[in-house]
C-alpha cells in the first residue's frame, strides 16, 4: 500500500519531535531556515537532474552536535523519497500543491510544520 503525502509528512514531524527532545534547537530560526531550504529543494521543487535526495540535503542543519544533524538528515532523506512518490501518486504536480499539502499536517504531539520549517504562502511559489 502506498503511503499518502500527509501520512509520510506526519511521520517526518513525529521524528523531528523525537529529535527535539535531545536537540530543542531544531526549532530555532537558523535550523528552521536550513530545514525549509532542504525541504524545498528535495520535495517542494526538486532540482532537475539531482540525485534525489542527496544533492539537496546538507549535512549541517545548525544543531549543536553532529549526531543531531545526522538524525535530521536521515529523517529528511527518508521523507523526501517517500513524499516525492506519494505526491506523484496523489497528483500533487506543482510546487504550490505540494507546499499547501505539506503545511496542513501536524504531528501526533500537535507540532505544526511551521514550527520546524516556517510558513510560506503556496500561491507565491512559482512552478
Amino acid at each position: 500500500m502506498t503511503s499518502t503525502f500527509g501520512t509520510v509528512t506526519k511521520v517526518l514531524l513525529n521524528e523531528l519531535d523525537s529529535i527535539a527532545q535531545e536537540n530543542p534547537e531544531v526549532m530555532d530560526t537558523e535550523c528552521r531556515e536550513r530545514l525549509f531550504d532542504a525541504l524545498f529543494l528535495s520535495v517542494i521543487r526538486p532540482q532537475v537532474g539531482s540525485a534525489l535526495p542527496d544533492d539537496a540535503l546538507p549535512d549541517n542543519y545548525g544543531l549543536y552536535d553532529a549526531a543531531g544533524n545526522a538524525r535530521v538528515r536521515a529523517a529528511l532523506q527518508k521523507y523526501a523519497l517517500a513524499a516525492v512518490s506519494a505526491a506523484s501518486v496523489e497528483g500533487l504536480t506543482t510546487p504550490a500543491q505540494r507546499l499547501a499539502a505539506f503545511q496542513d499536517i501536524v504531528s501526533d504531539a500537535g507540532t505544526s510544520t511551521d514550527e520546524y520549517f516556517g510558513w510560506l504562502d503556496p500561491q507565491g511559489v512559482n512552478p
